[in-house]
């Protein structure tokens, strides 16, 4: 049985590189995956560079998302805070930039505030 690549395997993707400087930014292997960086941004497995807001930004989506999936189905988590950020599709968390990822987390917030409210968007989704 052959074995095929996910499609987002980080071997298929090219280096980031830097919107400081634009250079290839330099990679390191961990034991986390590559990371590379470059003027005082990184990523991690060859997503955009960015720098620590923008990294705090996409731990508090993420955190969120993880908060919400607790008790309903991520991918309806995911698809609402899409809607509702207005995109065609979802984004993957590590390449939200910074405006993405203010998006996104406003988007999860009115969902935190619509279920308080009682107005639960991903009832029924699950």
């Amino acid at each position: 049985m052959a074995v095929r690549s996910a499609p987002n395997d980080v071997n298929l993707k090219e280096t980031p590189t830097c919107p400081k400087c634009g250079q290839l930014a330099w990679e390191t292997g961990t034991k986390y995956g590559i990371r590379a960086e470059c003027c005082g941004l990184w990523s991690w497995n060859r997503a955009p560079l960015a720098d620590a807001a923008t990294h705090k930004l996409r731990q508090q989506v993420n955190a969120m998302i993880g908060d919400l999936g607790v008790s309903n189905n991520t991918f309806t988590v995911l698809g609402e805070m899409t809607k509702r950020a207005g995109w065609s599709r979802p984004i993957r968390i590590g390449e939200m930039n910074e405006v993405t990822a203010r998006k996104a987390l406003t988007a999860l917030e009115d969902i935190v505030m619509d279920i308080m409210a009682g107005n639960d968007p991903l009832k029924g989704k699950r």
